[in-house]
């Protein structure tokens, strides 16, 4: 079984690709915070996998949050368990976290791997820019080639060693905590009240209230989904993204 969590579709794609290479099959997490699934059985031979993005150089909350609840009834000992670091610039310390995280759900992790994909953090990043789309995207495949591969072999190995060290971490993890606040989001003009942020906020963050969104929790996950997803591009995190355009995975119809 793999876990996944996506907020625009990369890391959603990543967990498909795996599944397909190994013949496992995927579970949102999305979808069990949401039903509130938290027990899984995990067969004999069966793998287990974490497919997560990096959120602040970090492992997101939404995950850390799912692992801490999820009980797994093992059957037999023949499995290996693997996490696996969506990312654009670094993936910071996600893969320490995954491992701690995992823990907590009784796993240990056999192996943690990055794949580096187009990063749509566009306070910073300018969607736009096709040529940086486009070899970004030329390096996610090679990088889910090769990851795919060493998942099927069952190969083992920690890929993803600390960037930082625990002080950062901290620092990291503070500046997050500022970062996610609510009141740092606006709508624009363009917008039509379609609904579609309040849909794909996976925390409950948004309601439309006449007509327009409107925050109803002071924080959030900052996944941005709300910002890429939103069809009229109405919506902006701090005045750094206006202009920068929008991104969501192509291979990725519906964000599950």
């Amino acid at each position: 079984m793999i876990f996944y969590f996506s907020a625009t579709g990369n890391t959603q794609y990543a967990a498909q690709r795996i599944a397909e290479a190994t013949g496992d099959y995927t579970v949102s997490i999305r979808q069990c915070m949401a039903d509130g699934r938290r027990a899984f059985p995990l067969k004999e031979h069966e793998n287990f996998g974490i497919i997560m993005p990096t959120y602040f150089q970090g492992m997101p909350l939404f995950l850390q949050e799912f692992l801490e609840t999820l009980t797994l009834t093992v059957e037999g000992t023949d499995h290996y368990a693997y996490a696996v670091s969506t990312c654009g610039v670094s993936y910071g310390n996600s893969g320490s976290e995954a491992v701690r995280a995992a823990q907590e759900a009784g796993i240990t992790l056999d192996a943690t791997f990055r794949i580096r994909m187009v990063d749509n953090w566009n306070p910073y990043f300018d969607m736009t820019d096709r040529a940086f789309i486009q070899a970004a995207e030329q390096t996610a495949e090679a990088d889910l080639t090769e990851v795919c591969a060493k998942i099927k072999a069952r190969e083992r190995g920690v890929y993803l060693a600390d960037c930082f060290d625990a002080g950062k971490e901290r620092e990291l993890a503070a500046a997050y905590e500022e970062s996610r606040k609510t009141s740092l989001f606006q709508v624009n003009d363009p917008c039509i009240g379609c609904g579609a942020c309040a849909a794909q906020c996976p925390v409950q963050a948004i309601e439309i209230r006449d007509g327009r969104p409107v925050w109803v929790k002071e924080k959030c996950l900052l996944c941005l989904g709300c910002v890429h997803k939103c069809p009229k591009n109405a919506i902006a995190y701090t005045e750094a993204t206006i202009g920068h355009g929008q991104y969501t995975n192509p291979h990725i119809q519906r964000i599950v």
